[in-house]
């Protein structure tokens, strides 16, 4: 049968039978593999519309499941060249998306390529037809102008190429414009996948346990959710999740679990709390199955265009996070700031694929990272600028030794897109030896190339040649409390800078003054009407950070450090004798940091606030800076906190 005048018209232009049958939306069986300008091969083949619908909803062996709609169904198979595989063997990962075409044709594809982060069909059908609906304004154009030349009394060749010509621009501009839309969002032309089909196990129910199973099912996975807290409440009973409350999507598991069910799903997600030494997750890594960590599952999703800043670090990661993201948002760059604190970055990765558009909501994500997130290996987590604060004794019930703590913080250089910024702070042995094999432009914490600080003259200086940063920041007019906080602000700036969002060390300037800290970190809570400032460090959960905030505190009296003993048993002898022994281990270490005061023991918090308020006079300050955990009186640092403000505003 002859084809259409608008499919010779489309070849005239250089686009082959197959592009050309694709842009007018008809079915088309290919004789070979056609090549394209990817790594990749798109074979299409032709499945008739004659097929009889399938019932099931379960993937066949080459593709998604097959449509019930009525029409032609063509699929699209993308194969990897051989050196695409990835290395540890994990083979291919499928996908599917579909494109509503011209003429209601509707094309559906599975992608057998290397693992990439996914993009949703929106964004794909948002570009698609940008170029489809730009060509349909060019033709009825050329149209106006081929009739429009007989009133000028052109010819009829004249306006035959007169036409051509018009059309042909204006199918190069809409290319040109798609084209450059889907680089800015960072979109892939090859059609990535998703987890439509798979199970996907979240082990850890927290708020980042929750991010990840909301993230995996708006992905299209069924969620196996499982934690040993039997206090928890079953995520079907959540409205978060109430969509996917069919009884097959979603099943929440509490306490014990048959360890044979990780064994089934196709991905499992740990949260951070949980230790790879829980739930038999080393040897499922060890027996090559898909464990990832939330954060790797969330930056599955998020697109390559978004800059990652990660920030890590025994103390301060918190505040320096919170410093970058009011720098950017008082610049109007609009950026999501979490991981670790707040917000998981698996609400990030959801608004991404839930409000897909050729432009990201985000320009930057500012991510806090726990050494809980970095246990496990990451691959998708590629930061373009990683900062390590400082490295002290902490969490080593869980690291063990300090070397494995430091090799552990530094997984976050595995995967630094384009060799960009990597911070450290000067002199600290132990993350000396454990960058050792990483690439990235390496920049000092206190010397150059670097940033150094000079608290008394109260600016920093940046020198990093390696990035084209050289250039002062003035820190005069900072309202935050504690000359540590000038090193926070110094290097989030530095951070800022080499992010390369088009932000310069001027603009930076205008934004010291609006620094706050989040709260529980030196926070001023209360001047009360005797002259006492109340501050609440209850995030000072190491004696490093205690030491920290105490030492700035210089000019403000104080006469006594409480140390909370709780209340407990007289039969828990032991305990007693623990408690004793750290509350003279942490007495001592004060004294060896420059304080030389009297030092109380106490049942409580009560007891301590009653204590402190009734020796304060005016001109002193009352600081709450435990220096340990707060699981014993506590749900967390923030309860500890709160319950420290609300008796600081008591009578």
């Amino acid at each position: 049968m002859t084809q259409p005048r608008p499919g010779k018209i489309l070849s005239a232009l250089g686009l082959n039978k197959a592009r050309t049958d694709l842009f007018l939306g008809r079915p088309y069986t290919p004789k070979r593999v056609l090549p394209i300008k990817t790594p990749t091969q798109i074979a299409i083949t032709q499945r008739s519309c004659e097929q009889p619908a399938q019932t099931t909803d379960k993937p066949t062996d080459d593709g998604p499941p097959p449509s019930r709609d009525r029409g032609s169904r063509t699929h699209v198979v993308v194969r990897p060249n051989s050196d695409e595989i990835d290395d540890d063997g994990g083979g291919w990962s499928r996908g599917s998306f579909e494109l509503n075409c011209r003429r209601s044709c509707w094309f559906s594809a599975t992608r057998m390529a290397r693992k990439r982060r996914p993009t949703s069909k929106l964004q794909i059908n948002t570009l698609i037809g940008r170029v489809i609906g730009a060509g349909i304004d060019a033709g009825v154009v050329a149209a106006g102008i081929f009739f429009a030349g007989s009133v000028t009394g052109a010819g009829v060749g004249a306006r035959i190429v007169a036409a051509i010509f018009f059309f042909c621009i204006c199918i190069l501009a809409a290319g040109i414009v798609a084209a450059i839309s889907v680089a800015a969002a960072g979109i892939d032309i090859q059609m990535l996948t998703d987890l439509q089909g798979q199970s996907v196990a979240v082990i850890g129910l927290g708020k980042s346990g929750r991010a990840a199973a909301r993230l995996a099912l708006a992905r299209g996975a069924s969620v196996l959710a499982i934690d040993q807290n039997q206090n928890l409440g079953h995520l079907e009973k959540d409205s978060l999740f109430e969509k996917y409350n069919d009884g097959l999507s979603l099943r929440t598991i509490l306490g014990d679990f048959d360890g044979e069910l990780l064994k089934d799903v196709d991905v499992v997600v740990v949260s951070p709390g949980v230790s790879v030494e829980s739930y038999g997750l080393a040897c499922l890594l060890q027996s090559g199955k898909r464990v990832m960590s939330e954060l790797d599952f969330a930056a599955q999703v998020i697109p390559r265009s978004i800059k990652i800043l990660a920030v890590t670090g025994t103390n301060g990661k918190s505040t320096v996070v919170t410093f970058v993201g009011q720098m950017l948002n008082h610049l109007g760059i609009e950026a999501f700031v979490g991981g670790n604190l707040g917000n998981p970055l698996s609400e990030a990765a959801f608004h991404c694929i839930a409000l897909p558009s050729s432009k990201p909501k985000f320009q930057a994500s500012i991510v806090e990272v726990s050494s809980y997130q970095m246990e496990i290996p990451n691959k998708y987590f590629c930061p373009t600028v990683s900062v390590v604060l400082n490295l002290t004794p902490d969490h080593l019930e869980r690291h063990k030794t300090m070397k494995n703590y430091a090799l552990t913080k530094c997984h976050l250089f595995s995967h630094m897109v384009n060799t960009k910024l990597g911070l450290l702070p000067f002199g600290n042995q132990h993350l000396n030896e454990a960058i050792k094999g990483h690439r990235f432009n390496l920049a000092w914490i206190g010397a150059f190339p670097g940033v150094k600080i000079d608290t008394e003259a109260k600016t920093a200086s940046f020198e990093v040649p390696a990035v084209g940063v050289v250039s002062q920041l003035q820190l005069h007019n900072m309202k935050v409390m504690g000359r540590h906080n000038y090193h926070n602000a110094a290097v989030a700036a530095l951070s800022v800078l080499g992010l390369d969002i088009g932000v310069d060390v001027e603009a930076l300037n205008s934004t010291i003054e609006i620094l706050r800290t989040p709260p529980h970190r030196m926070q001023i809570v209360h001047r009360d009407i005797q002259g006492v400032t109340w501050v609440d460090d209850s995030k000072a959960t190491n004696l490093e950070a205690t030491c920290t905030g105490l030492m700035d505190l210089k000019g403000h009296k104080s006469d006594a450090v409480y140390v909370n003993v709780n209340a407990i048993c007289v039969s828990q002898l032991k305990d007693i004798y623990n408690l004793v022994y750290e509350r003279v281990l942490i007495w001592k270490t004060l004294v060896n940091n420059g304080l030389s005061i009297p030092c109380f023991a106490v049942a409580n918090m009560k007891d301590a606030v009653n204590h402190a308020r009734r020796m304060a006079t005016n001109g002193d300050a009352i600081v709450l800076s435990p220096g340990c955990a707060s699981f014993d009186e506590f749900r967390n640092f923030e309860h500890r906190g709160m319950v420290f403000q609300e008796l600081a505003f008591s009578a």
